[in-house]
């Protein structure tokens, strides 16, 4: 009995964050999944067959303050892409990580019938920092990656054009 007592269990794995957060019917996407505990991880399970992911590459997170997650665990970045196949459902679905120590939790992925576009890909309007949208209606993916950070974006409106804005967030880390 006693040494069981001493062996500690393994952490499982644990997602933080999936950048970005979703991505139109059809394409491939490149992600970037965050969380503790994913080395060895193998595979991405989607709530759907109308998703799959495959996982292309494990390293850890270069340290911001000490560079570690809660008990201890390194963060570690998972670089994933996702195939989006032309019938799936709109709206939010859910993937996990499987790997030896089991499945992790789950993170929301959205399907959008709007074309998804990443704000670094926005070109910056005029001399400023502000991106420049260039069509409408879009999904913009973006990171706040520091505390106080404000993106800003200018985009054309015509006269009495109604607007609608939404906000998602999936963790952060």
């Amino acid at each position: 009995a006693a040494a069981h007592a001493a062996v500690k269990p393994r952490p499982e794995h644990q997602l933080f964050s999936v950048f970005p957060l979703g991505s139109s019917q059809a394409p491939r996407i490149s992600v970037e999944l965050r969380g503790q505990s994913l080395d060895n991880a193998y595979a991405v399970w989607f709530d759907c067959t109308a998703i799959s992911g495959e996982i292309k590459s494990i390293e850890p997170v270069k340290p911001q303050g000490d560079g570690k997650a809660a008990k201890g665990q390194q963060v570690l970045k998972v670089m994933a892409e996702f195939v989006v196949a032309p019938d799936a459902n709109l709206g939010q679905h859910t993937f996990r990580v499987i790997g030896p120590r089991g499945v992790s939790n789950p993170l929301p992925f959205f399907v959008y019938q709007e074309p998804m576009t990443v704000r670094g890909d926005l070109s910056v309007d005029g001399s400023s920092t502000t991106r420049k949208i260039p069509k409408l209606p879009t999904v913009v993916s973006g990171v706040l990656e520091t505390a106080g950070e404000v993106d800003s974006y200018v985009f054309d409106v015509e006269a009495g054009q109604e607007l609608f804005f939404e906000v998602l967030h999936a963790g952060g880390t």
